[in-house]
Formats: C-alpha cells, sequence, structure tokens
C-alpha cells in the first residue's frame, strides 16, 4: 500500500514536469512567433499641440525606456493629434508611427 502511493505520487509529480516543459515550450514558440508582442506604443493624443503651444506641461514618453537587445523590442510612437510632431530628427505627420528596434533599425509607416 505504502508502495503504490509512493508510486501514484512520483507519477503525478512526472506529468507535472512533462505539463510545465510543455507550456515553456509553447511559451516560447509564441513568443517568437509574434514579435509585435514586444512593441510599446506610445500615443502622442490630440490636444498635445494645443498644450504645447499654451506652455503646459505634458509628458508624452517616460523619461526612461528600458530595451533588451535581442528580445525583438520596437518603440512605436504614434501621432493621433491635428498636427505634426517632432520625434528626434523626424517629423511626424498625424496619423503617422514612428517605429525604432532596439537593433537601430528606424521606419516610419501612416497609422490609417
Amino acid at each position: 500500500m505504502k508502495h503504490t502511493i509512493r508510486k501514484l505520487i512520483l507519477v503525478i509529480i512526472a506529468i507535472l514536469r512533462l505539463v510545465g516543459l510543455g507550456v515553456l515550450g509553447a511559451a516560447w514558440v509564441w513568443e517568437r512567433a509574434y514579435p509585435d508582442t514586444h512593441e510599446f506604443l506610445y500615443i502622442i493624443s490630440k490636444v498635445t499641440a494645443y498644450l504645447q503651444a499654451t506652455e503646459q506641461e505634458i509628458s508624452m514618453l517616460p523619461k526612461l525606456i528600458i530595451f533588451t537587445v535581442g528580445d525583438l523590442d520596437t518603440l512605436v510612437i504614434r501621432n493621433d493629434d491635428d498636427f505634426s510632431a517632432n520625434i528626434g530628427p523626424f517629423k511626424l505627420a498625424t496619423g503617422w508611427q514612428y517605429h525604432q528596434l532596439v537593433n537601430g533599425v528606424v521606419w516610419v509607416s501612416n497609422a490609417r
């Protein structure tokens, strides 16, 4: 009886380990198959240009953003304002998006 319970517990532990490995494997495959899950989206809202023109303090982006090289991290800034916005050296027209991969690749696309 005692020996049978011990075997049952060992079988349950082995099954739980296999299920755990399967879940980890599925999570790894999902992360590699869907890299857009690593996008950090910041939206320039409709009143941003007005607030800047009236010299009101606004905070569009955090002061510090930490990305991990190799995790396919991408910074995306979308301009929903009625006026263009300056993102570094780029002028981001209304309705457009700025994309920056951690490896340095940059592109601008129309969000509409």
